[in-house]
């Protein structure tokens, strides 16, 4: 299958990868954070856990901004959990577990639950995210090694940057301070960068025609990961030499980038080359 086929493919969901020592095998997801509806986060711990929510839906029960609440007991399963990502309904559960998945679902209106979790040596943080029930994984596209970077951070730190907010604006901050220990350090001028979803991550989740590449631009593309020249892309697709950098350029346009350079560095990145 081609490269840009397969990187299009409705059903292309996992890609797992190992990163740094800390990693076992997970599955990192990515998708529009516009519509996640029900967030919950939960630190379990050998003897306490703590949790708080977000949530856009008015109905909700609970402050947004309250704080993080601490209950102690006595967790027997801690040294199971492991670092992963699931879809909850694909998880075996008993009738207690059921209940509490149904219970959300008709609370909150969700379709589809997913279940981030990172176990370290002393704890293991739980992520919850629930969609729309109009959605279906047609709508996501996992791949991507930073959106649990940027899930981690946001939640285990205040931030008050201004196109963080932008960029999810439906998960709400919450404003605590008891939130410490970020899974990944991050330098404060990276921060941006860092919470900048790329372009490639925009195209491919895009809904949009105008975003896609056309059919020659797409063959531009695939000779490009190849690293052909220009001659030879254009021997192959029996065009001229200068409608092939014509191609290049429209390209270049779309993924927001100045040079051939920057779009093999997007595609190294989602590990398609």
């Amino acid at each position: 299958m081609a490269l840009i086929d397969a990187i299009e493919k409705k059903n292309f969901l996992v890609n797992i990868y190992e990163y740094q020592s800390k990693f076992n095998q997970y599955i990192n997801p990515l998708f529009t954070f516009t519509e996640v509806k029900f967030f919950q986060y939960v630190r379990y711990t050998k003897d306490s856990f703590w949790q708080g929510f977000c949530s856009d839906q008015k109905s909700f029960h609970h402050n947004i901004e309250q704080e993080y609440f601490v209950s102690h007991f006595a967790e027997d399963n801690f040294e199971e959990y492991q670092t992963g990502f699931f879809f909850l309904d694909s998880l075996p559960a008993n009738e207690h577990e059921k209940k509490h998945i149904t219970e959300l679902r008709d609370e909150f209106n969700i379709g589809n639950l997913f279940l981030i979790s990172q176990k370290e040596k002393d704890y293991c943080d739980f992520f919850i995210l629930g969609t729309d029930p109009s959605l279906s994984f047609n709508n996501f596209y996992l791949n991507n090694i930073e959106m649990l970077k940027k899930i981690c951070f946001i939640i285990q730190n205040k931030v008050a940057n201004d196109e963080v907010k932008k960029l999810l604006p439906k998960i709400k901050i919450p404003k605590s301070n008891n939130l410490r220990n970020p899974f990944y350090e991050i330098e404060e001028q990276d921060l941006l960068s860092v919470f900048h979803m790329s372009f490639l991550d925009k195209y491919l989740l895009s809904r949009c025609d105008k975003m896609k590449l056309t059919v020659r631009e797409k063959d531009c593309l695939q000779h490009l990961l190849q690293r052909y020249n220009s001659k030879k892309s254009a021997s192959l697709l029996n065009l001229s030499p200068r409608t092939i950098e014509t191609h290049v350029e429209n390209i270049k346009q779309k993924f927001l980038v100045k040079s051939k350079k920057e779009i093999l560095n997007y595609f190294e990145k989602v590990n398609i080359i």
